[in-house]
């Protein structure tokens, strides 16, 4: 009788680890990265009426932060309260490629883009 108490009750444990370990890699999917952003932008805009309001509020958000007086604090910000898993350096960086693309667009001559 102790015998199959046992193969219960390690069962039982098996089965509770093999659920959080096949788990566990969709928790760390569902993060949102900077990348994202664009195409969260693009994508809802093809979508429902709702989340066509949702991507108005990413585009009004992006359109406030890049012209504020401080253009990473505020996209860092606008990243962090919709859920993208972002850190400053890399709203940085996102502002200075912003900011580099608008000053010598790709489609001109000598621009960052060579065809």
């Amino acid at each position: 009788m102790k015998r199959r108490d046992f193969i219960k009750k390690a069962g039982v444990g098996v089965a509770v680890i093999a659920a959080t370990t096949v788990n566990a890699p969709f928790v760390h999917a569902a993060k949102k990265k900077p990348v994202d952003f664009a195409l969260d932008i693009y994508q809802l805009g093809q979508m429902g009426p709702e989340q066509k309001k949702i991507r108005d509020r990413l585009a009004t958000g992006w359109k406030k932060a890049i012209e504020s007086n401080n253009p990473a604090e505020e996209v860092y910000m606008l990243f962090r309260l919709e859920g993208y898993d972002a850190t400053y350096e890399e709203c940085l960086k996102v502002v200075e490629t912003y900011q580099n693309l608008e000053e010598n667009p790709p489609w001109i001559e000598g621009g960052p883009v060579a065809y």
